[in-house]
């Protein structure tokens, strides 16, 4: 026999909602490890790439790095020749970048805090479930 009514129906949300809890601390977890990877340098390249064609005839833009991906600011210059640009710790600490152009008005958030944030946020609005508290913060 199947359960009906509100009890099972409280117990079929809750399962959905613990499913979702899994997968985005699954996500969390997958999105911390991407810095640590070897191509992670070339991520922030088509990071910076993707924001220089969001603003066609940039000469120079502002940066924002996680403080332990300075390091990275060198390759990243030299992969945008004719755009001058300055590198500055961002907001953020998962990763990614945000691309400031003062001269065209533009703030491009590439961050991997924006995405995932985002994409919680676009998960709650479809299920009605809210993520608040499933990774830990």
């Amino acid at each position: 026999a199947v359960a009906e009514g509100p009890a099972s129906t409280r117990s079929l949300l809750q399962c959905r909602e613990d499913c979702a809890d899994d997968v985005f601390a699954e996500v969390r977890r997958r999105v911390l490890e991407l810095p640590e990877q070897p191509e992670y340098g070339n991520t922030l390249k088509e990071q910076l790439w993707r924001a220089l064609d969001a603003v066609p005839g940039a000469r120079s833009a502002r940066v924002l790095l996680r403080r332990e991906d300075m390091r990275f600011a060198q390759s990243l210059n030299a992969a945008s020749p004719g755009v001058r640009l300055s590198f500055e710790e961002g907001g953020f600490s998962l990763g990614g970048l945000a691309f400031e152009c003062a001269e065209k008005g533009r703030t491009i958030d590439l961050s991997f805090d924006a995405a995932l944030e985002d994409l919680e946020g676009r998960f709650s609005e479809i299920t009605g479930f809210s993520l608040e508290g499933a990774d830990g913060q």
